[in-house]
């Protein structure tokens, strides 16, 4: 009896130790609990804190990124209109620049016809202006030349006339002198009679 009674004895005081120590361990879980639980609440507000503060910021970002999308979408539009209105504008200057060149084009060979039919005109004229002044320069060398041909021919009769007058002057030059030569000869004759006539007729009266 006494040996059982050491043992329960025993039992009965390792089972309150168990108990005791048990206790003490769930005492120290149940502190290690609450200061999880404490660090946990305060773990989840921090978390739902920096949650609350990141899908702030995600909103922030989400309505930068629409805005920006709405941006780009509004500069994507803007630069496809700027763009087909750059293109348009290209397209008119280059119309406009085929056209002036046409037109340039189109004056440069009229320029060209103009001066060429002006240089053969020009050159025409001047052939022509050239050749009347030939033919006059020729007509008047011709008519110079009948003048000296007319004037050699003339100057020829002129002093064939000039060698005949002469001639003929000369001879009656000669003709004359000897006719004088024979009245100077009856003058004397007649004077060296007149005394013997003034001297009959002294005897006469």
């Amino acid at each position: 009896m006494n040996t059982v009674a050491i043992e329960n004895e025993s039992l009965r005081a390792q089972i309150e130790e168990q108990n005791r120590l048990f206790s003490d361990q769930i005492i120290i879980l149940k502190d290690e609990l609450n200061m999880k639980i404490e660090e946990t609440k305060i773990r989840t507000n921090y978390d739902q804190t920096m949650i609350k503060n990141l899908e702030t910021k995600l909103q922030k970002k989400e309505n930068h990124l629409l805005e920006s999308t709405k941006e780009y979408f509004a500069f994507k539009v803007k630069s496809s209109e700027n763009e087909k209105r750059l293109h348009e504008e290209n397209e008119i200057l280059r119309l406009r620049n085929a056209a002036l060149a046409q037109k340039i084009l189109i004056f440069t060979k009229q320029h060209e016809i103009d001066h060429k039919v002006s240089k053969e005109l020009s050159e025409k004229r001047t052939e022509e202006y050239t050749n009347k002044y030939r033919s006059q320069i020729r007509n008047k060398e011709e008519s110079l030349q009948l003048i000296k041909v007319y004037f050699s021919l003339k100057k020829r009769l002129y002093n064939k006339d000039f060698i005949i007058k002469k001639g003929s002057i000369f001879q009656n030059s000669r003709d004359l002198f000897r006719k004088n030569q024979g009245i100077g000869r009856k003058s004397h004759k007649i004077i060296t009679k007149i005394p013997e006539i003034r001297t009959e007729k002294k005897f006469r009266s």
